[in-house]
């Protein structure tokens, strides 16, 4: 090594750390310990690892059958509602024809007078409109020959006025 002030190189020992490579190993009764416990483990690795397989499996298979359980639940469940729906549909429905039933059974002959009464006033006053549009046409035509007939007036006025000049 060398020093880092005056740049002398020395050499002492008690600074350099042991080569561990060089240091004793693992005895070899510890080294065998171990490899009989290892060889062990593997062992029952090797053993359970067929039922670790089977237990995967078997876990895979609910799980698909679970998945299937729930899809035709989801059906079923949307099945019910619209039965639901429907039927209540068909209630609404039947109600609705009781009731036009009865209002057809009735047979009240003032309802009706007063219904066609009311479509007859309608119906005239929609043609009383029609009229009155139709007239309102007829005057703004009418208006608007007059005031065409004033401009072909003054155009010719125009024109025999540039003419005398």
């Amino acid at each position: 090594m060398t020093s880092r002030y005056s740049g002398k190189s020395s050499l002492r020992i008690d600074e350099v750390a042991q080569a561990r490579m060089l240091s004793p190993g693992v005895s070899p009764e510890e080294k065998r310990a171990v490899q009989e416990h290892l060889d062990a483990a593997n062992l029952e690795v090797q053993v359970l690892e067929p039922e670790v397989n089977e237990a995967t499996a078997a876990i895979d298979k609910i799980g698909t059958e679970g998945q299937a359980a729930q899809s035709k639940l989801k059906d079923a469940t949307q099945a019910i509602s619209e039965r639901v729906s429907l039927e209540q549909k068909v209630e609404r429905c039947r109600e609705q024809l009781q009731e036009a039933q009865k209002v057809l059974s009735r047979g009240d002959h003032n309802e009706k007078k007063n219904l066609v009464k009311s479509l007859k006033s309608h119906i005239s006053q929609y043609i009383g409109s029609l009229e009155s549009s139709s007239l309102h046409c007829d005057e703004w035509m009418k208006a608007n020959l007059t005031l065409v007939g004033v401009k072909l007036n003054e155009e010719v006025m125009f024109e025999k006025k540039s003419k005398l000049e």
